[in-house]
């Protein structure tokens, strides 16, 4: 057993000779893929700078020298840096949450230009005096106090995710070749930190976009949680983590993704219109693209795939994976930000039920009118309001005519354009016409039957002479 544990550890390390203190000290050294034990061989395209079996120092060490996880733990190490710096800067209580207020804290009030005088959304405003207008508007909206208090939880759960799920990733890809007992947690736990990210990132726009309905934020929340929840589950199976798996967990993880093309039509169906939401929703595309764009990479294993061993240090499949996969979160911070502003720039959700239901009562309103203008044509049997029409003379000029003018009128008549009068004159023209209309189209009905009858004759004539002949032949 020693002998085994010797003899392995001697494959992964040399001997190095100091030639001027006359020393030799032993050196971890990088393998090749045939070398590797099964567990760590992954992706035969790349061949060469694997770390395999080393201590947990020099493992540790190994974040700061070059081997093909290199770059695989930088990348989301920078993501993860990135996504702190967001989550104390918006823990701050001096900080506004928004698109404008967030990034004039993290880089200074020279990059966007605050105006506070600005009015509320216009919809013909273009897309370049968003982040401007944004932070003004809820200012505006402060000062008229129909501001509600925009709450920062489901901003920062999104960020403790990408944070969760970055830092996993690095941790991972720097400790994963330690052992194989290391190797099986630690990937079961970056795909469990996929799976948290994911859900995560659902949670700030649906609880900022459904504020004031409350009812589908809980179903769009709770059902995102119980997928992700199930996700991790079964990732935590040590045989879905084997490479010939690769393919279903990619296609899992976009499936968990692509679940918000539900409530983000939803949201569109809400508030069609609103540049920034329509704006939100176009980065949000851009995030899905982002994501559905580095799985590619992933299971395709493009391009070491087209030159095995030219890619092992840098530009491999997973690293281009892990780039695409913190260019996604970055858009994602973006489309929250602009829901963000969204939700405090409009009107509280009160304000927005009565607006809605004068909405309503106008359509109604507009839609009554349109029925009373159509009915009146002819001489209708019911006005639009449900009551019978009847037939009346004004002798006393009650209807702003001339007195003893005939009408066809709704017995519960109200001078407010909401019922139906029609004068008699009118009325009669117009069943006149109605009935030359059927008329015409009953005598063009009859002369193509008189046509047909024609035909049906001819046919009948043709039919008795081939009879005939045929009997003639017959005898």
């Amino acid at each position: 057993m020693k002998g085994r544990r010797a003899a392995r550890k001697s494959s992964a390390m040399v001997t190095v000779i100091d030639a001027k203190r006359f020393q030799t000290r032993m050196v971890r050294r990088l393998m090749k893929f045939e070398e590797l034990p099964g567990y760590l061989q992954d992706n035969e395209f790349i061949h060469d700078h694997y770390r395999c079996q080393w201590s947990l120092r020099d493992t540790f060490l190994s974040t700061f020298s070059w081997h093909n996880e290199t770059l695989n733990i930088w990348t989301h190490l920078i993501g993860f840096v990135l996504f702190l710096w967001m989550m104390v800067v918006s823990s701050l209580e001096t900080t506004e949450l928004g698109l404008a207020g967030l990034f004039n804290r993290m880089s200074g009030a020279w990059m966007i230009s605050l105006s506070s005088n600005q009015s509320l959304l216009h919809h013909d405003l273009n897309m370049t005096q968003h982040m401007s207008l944004l932070n003004s508007q809820a200012e505006v909206n402060h000062h008229n106090h129909h501001q509600e208090v925009v709450p920062k939880w489901p901003w920062l759960v999104y960020l403790a995710g990408a944070m969760g799920c970055l830092i996993c990733s690095s941790v991972s890809h720097l400790f994963a070749c330690h052992s194989k007992r290391f190797n099986l947690f630690f990937w079961r736990l970056d795909y469990a930190g996929i799976s948290l990210m994911i859900v995560s990132s659902f949670f700030a726009p649906i609880y900022y976009a459904f504020s004031c309905h409350t009812n589908f934020r809980f179903l769009y929340l709770s059902s995102i949680s119980i997928l992700g929840l199930l996700a991790i589950i079964t990732l935590l199976s040590p045989a879905l983590s084997t490479p010939r798996f690769r393919p279903f967990r990619a296609a899992l993880f976009l499936a968990m993704g692509f679940s918000s093309v539900v409530p983000a039509s939803h949201v569109l169906f809400l508030y069609w219109g609103h540049p920034n939401v329509l704006f939100a929703l176009s980065c949000e595309l851009a995030t899905g693209i982002s994501y559905a764009a580095g799985a590619v990479f992933y299971v395709s294993r493009v391009p070491e795939r087209l030159k095995p061993g030219a890619f092992d240090i840098a530009g491999h499949s997973h690293q281009i994976f892990h780039v695409f996969v913190v260019l996604g979160a970055l858009v994602h911070c973006v489309a929250t930000l602009l829901i963000v502003d969204f939700r405090r720039a409009s009107l509280s959700c009160v304000e927005m039920e009565e607006e809605l239901r004068d909405m309503k009562a106008r359509k109604d309103y507009y839609n009554m009118l349109h029925a009373v203008s159509d009915a009146q044509q002819g001489i209708p049997q019911f006005c639009p309001c449900g009551a019978l029409t009847k037939e009346v003379v004004d002798e006393d000029d009650t209807y702003d005519y001339l007195s003893g003018k005939r009408y066809f009128i709704c017995c519960e008549f109200e001078n407010d354009g909401m019922h139906f009068r029609q004068p008699w004159v009118t009325g009669m023209q117009q069943e006149v016409e109605r009935f030359k209309k059927v008329f015409n189209e009953q005598e063009k009905l009859k002369r193509e039957c008189e046509a047909l009858k024609e035909q049906v004759k001819m046919l009948h004539l043709r039919l008795n002479e081939l009879e005939s002949s045929h009997s003639e032949v017959s005898v």
